[in-house]
Formats: C-alpha cells, sequence, structure tokens
C-alpha cells in the first residue's frame, strides 16, 4: 500500500496527503528536499493523515479503492482492444 513520489516543491498552498507526506518525514527527523522520493501509506484521506512507510499499520480502505478504480479505468480500454481483434 506504499505510495512512491518524487517531491517536487515544499510548500503546498492546500492541504493534500503529499503535504502530510512530507509533514510525516520532517516530524521524524528526516531532511526533504525537491527531488527526494519519499514512500508513505495514506491512514486517513479525509484528514490527509500518512505515515512514513516504515511507520505505517493501517491504511484508508476507502482510498486505495479508488485509485484502483482510478487505475483500471484508465488501463481497461487496452483489455477491450485485446478481446475486440483488431477488426
Amino acid at each position: 500500500m506504499v505510495i512512491h513520489r518524487r517531491i517536487s516543491k515544499l510548500h503546498y498552498e492546500k492541504r493534500c496527503v503529499q503535504a502530510s507526506a512530507i509533514y510525516a518525514y520532517r516530524k521524524k527527523g528526516v531532511k526533504i528536499s525537491p527531488g527526494m522520493t519519499v514512500g508513505y501509506v495514506v491512514r486517513d484521506a479525509g484528514g490527509r493523515e500518512v505515515d512514513t512507510e516504515g511507520d505505517a499499520s493501517e491504511f484508508d480502505l476507502d482510498y486505495y479503492g479508488k485509485l484502483l478504480d482510478k487505475a483500471w479505468y484508465e488501463a481497461a480500454f487496452v483489455f477491450n482492444f485485446i478481446e475486440g481483434g483488431f477488426s
């Protein structure tokens, strides 16, 4: 369930899981800078609560379900094409 993201900026105008991930790493004493890749697990998407990948003990099932739905929607056309052949 770990999401890996490359950090592009350190300050976000709106609350988001990426900003929460940066905060979680800073809270652990890890210096974060743009270009670094961090791993995190979303514990509560509504509250933008995340854990660093080493500290995660639970995850937001609904959030990850939505990510899977989105990924499937983006890739499903390939499988429909394979079933239909070239005609």
